[in-house]
């Protein structure tokens, strides 16, 4: 195995140099441990050579902004890492890979837009383009995930929606890329939509002898009405005559939604009734 560390100037690999490690694990490890430290390589993509097939290179340095890699090829990056520190990706053989003292953080942000119909909660639903990150460095590709919802759980345009515990996860073409921070952890924009949901007030079957009135003892069914919200309705026979008979849901019905029904579409069904001659 080959180590090399520098305290104080850079690590240099001249234009022929080319380094071989035959053995396991970490078989070159390379440090440029000074605070104003380098790593450059002169020597092209082939300067690093772990040959054992259980063998890798690890290069520490301070920033990867000051560095010349050369073309070297890596399989992962791992940031906020000083020397001895354990490398996230130290599980797998041919692991090579670069670590930097640098710390990056990401600051989140939101975009575009998010909609959906009533659904009684305030869960909002955010994809990968619905954030923005700012603070990536040497072109490494970051992605953010976190918990969405809206300010409240009623319809309406441009409502503020936050996302909370927000994390990064990166890469860089092939590699995989480790260390990033997030710093706040929760962004909020107003590009929230909740349109209206259907809701339908059923009718039901319901049959009498007659009593001289219109008056239907049946409990209106609804469809479509979501968890916490209820309704007052009645119905009534179109007809107070004998005979069949249509059921139908009277106007003045009522929707607890918190939003004074304004949460729905309401439409009515009606439904086949029958009133029998009195005695």
């Amino acid at each position: 195995s080959i180590f090399a560390r520098s305290t104080t100037g850079n690590m240099t690999l001249n234009a022929s140099a080319v380094l071989t490690g035959t053995g396991v694990g970490n078989a070159i490890e390379l440090v440029a441990g000074g605070a104003a430290s380098r790593f450059i390589n002169n020597a092209g993509a082939g300067a690093l050579n772990a040959s054992n097939t259980a063998g890798r290179f690890l290069v520490w340095s301070q920033n990867p902004a000051n560095d010349t890699r050369g073309g070297l090829v890596y399989a992962f990056k791992q940031y906020n890492a000083t020397y001895g520190v354990t490398p996230v990706a130290d599980t797998s053989a041919n692991n090579d890979g670069f670590l930097y003292v640098l710390a990056p953080t990401i600051t989140p942000g939101l975009t575009g837009s998010v909609a959906k119909v009533y659904d009684g909660t305030t869960t909002a639903v955010l994809a990968t383009g619905n954030f923005t990150a700012t603070g990536a460095v040497d072109g490494d590709t970051v992605t953010l995930s976190g918990t969405g919802t809206y300010a409240n759980r009623n319809v309406g345009t441009a409502k503020t929606v936050t996302a909370t515990g927000i994390t990064a996860s990166a890469s860089n073409g092939a590699a995989t890329v480790y260390g990033y921070q997030v710093n706040p952890a929760s962004a909020s924009a107003n590009i929230g939509t909740i349109t209206q949901a259907a809701l339908t007030l059923n009718a039901v079957t319901d049959s009498k002898v007659y009593d001289g009135t219109t008056t239907s003892t049946g409990s209106v069914a609804a469809s479509n009405l979501q968890t916490g919200d209820t309704y007052t309705a009645s119905q009534s026979f179109d007809s107070r005559n004998a005979g069949a008979r249509t059921l139908a849901v009277n106007g003045g019905y009522v929707i607890n939604d918190g939003n004074g029904g304004n949460n729905y579409t309401v439409n009515t069904a009606t439904a086949a009734g029958s009133i029998t001659a009195a005695p």
